[in-house]
């Protein structure tokens, strides 16, 4: 359980990050390589990302797949279904990723 924790808070290579675009084909040349780092990220990016990501299942396959976090990856799904868009969809998975960080740091 503790390297479940540690492995899901750690450092991921470049290759790993989430990488936030607008669109499909619109980059925008911001990334996160931690679950710290997503959280902060989130707050700055664009309402238009947060939905774009969120609608595609991005956010949780990244979560599953790169950071290992099947809890998280379950909770981010669950919101999707929610049909949140905008800030609302901003506080609600800003809240979620920083409840989680909390639990896994304990």
């Amino acid at each position: 359980m503790i390297y479940l924790k540690l492995n899901a808070l750690r450092n991921l290579s470049k290759d790993e990050a989430f990488n936030f675009y607008a669109s499909e084909w619109n980059y925008l040349k911001i990334n996160a390589t931690s679950l710290e780092e997503f959280m902060d990220k989130l707050k700055g990016i664009s309402a238009e990302s947060i939905n774009f990501h969120l609608n595609r299942g991005d956010f949780e396959k990244w979560i599953d797949g790169s950071v290992g976090d099947k809890t998280l990856s379950k909770q981010i799904a669950e919101l999707r279904t929610r049909n949140l868009q905008g800030a609302k969809a901003r506080i609600e998975l800003s809240n979620i990723v920083l409840m989680r960080i909390k639990t896994l740091k304990k």
